[in-house]
């Protein structure tokens, strides 16, 4: 992760932050893969871009698929509407196409 000035001013801030991320994605009674792919459904919602590609990434390692990751979308534009639809696919297909390469 890049270095940013919150881990500088202030580093238990930051730390907590980042055990509590960790932790709210961690398998339970839904899986971490669910999870991760509901944390890139909000990413899309909020339109954060490095988010959505590091949920993206994360959903992909804990098992899903595109076809996944596509109904996943699917749901965040039936909400969120055309826009929600023309900016997910851009990073979404960018992020896979990119997997893929790797």
């Amino acid at each position: 992760m890049a270095k940013i000035y919150l881990d500088e001013y202030v580093p238990r801030v930051w730390k907590l932050y980042l055990d509590q991320a960790e932790e709210a994605v961690k398998g339970g009674a839904l899986s971490n893969k669910i999870k991760e792919l509901m944390a890139a459904a909000v990413a899309i919602a909020s339109h954060c871009e490095p988010c959505v590609k590091l949920h993206i990434r994360r959903a992909v390692k804990a098992g899903a698929n595109a076809r996944e990751i596509s109904e996943m979308a699917g749901v965040v534009v039936m909400l969120g509407g055309g826009v929600a639809e023309i900016w997910a696919r851009k990073i979404i297909e960018g992020e896979l196409r990119s997997l893929r390469e790797n």
